[in-house]
């Protein structure tokens, strides 16, 4: 059994190179990220919901969000976000983390709420939604501040310090690794809620005005695979090339 406290953290920063201030774009006269914490603050089973972001004078921005939005934030190191993440984890004193980027406005609090309750019932030390046939950007990854703490120690490469769990992923035989699939239903890996470039921001502003005039901004995976089945939604983001997803 995992237990102890559970946090949310979201990895965000205002200076990425594709397209800066992402964060911070308008949807319904809010920052997009404000729509993200308010969609995670729906999660019963979870103590703290934390901003991580850099030191760097850019992103005190996230000081009036977190303030206005009643959550925690942590500022750490810009390269090295392996090490954010653990700082922040032992700040506030998490024994679970869930980490999130705040690339994923649109994250499902129903499928996260869920990986929490079975990751806590759980021997493993990393829940991955690599390959998980999801849309992507509506699930989590969890792991404990045991097991980060573990890999930190181990790890290297600046790449894996850029990316907190790829040490994980290439490491099975020293992690106990569970591999979150799709429910059939659910499973559109095609459908991209990502905020990397310009065309995300449009497709999924167009997605969210969608839900308001059906009044349901808390809409669902399943609410918005429907819309898109049924075509009232199309995918406009779909040319935007990816970094690696996983």
């Amino acid at each position: 059994m995992n237990t102890g406290k559970v946090g949310i953290i979201i990895e965000a920063r205002s200076n990425s190179s594709r397209l800066k201030n992402k964060h911070f774009l308008k949807i319904k006269d809010k920052p997009i990220i404000f729509h993200m914490i308010e969609r995670l603050k729906l999660i019963k089973n979870v103590d703290e919901i934390i901003i991580a972001t850099t030191s760097r004078k850019d992103d005190r921005k996230f000081i009036k969000i977190c303030t206005s939005t009643k959550i925690k934030i942590f500022r750490g190191s810009e390269k090295n976000v392996m090490k954010r993440v653990l700082d922040a984890a032992r700040k506030f004193k998490l024994q679970i983390i869930c980490e999130i980027t705040g690339d994923c406005p649109f994250v499902d609090y129903e499928i996260v709420e869920n990986l929490i309750n079975k990751f806590q019932r759980s021997n493993f030390d990393y829940f991955s939604m690599k390959n998980s046939g999801y849309p992507h950007g509506v699930g989590a990854q969890l792991f404990t501040l045991q097991s980060l703490v573990k890999s930190y120690k181990m790890v290297k490469s600046k790449y894996d310090l850029e990316h907190v769990t790829s040490h994980f992923k290439r490491n099975k035989k020293k992690f106990k690794i569970s591999y979150v699939k799709a429910p059939k239903k659910l499973k559109y890996p095609s459908i991209k809620l990502l905020l990397d470039e310009k065309l995300d921001y449009l497709f999924l502003n167009k997605l969210f005005l969608y839900f308001y005039k059906k009044k349901n901004i808390f809409f669902k995976t399943k609410d918005i695979v429907n819309v898109i089945k049924r075509k009232k939604i199309t995918l406009d983001n779909f040319s935007v090339k990816r970094n690696a997803i996983t």
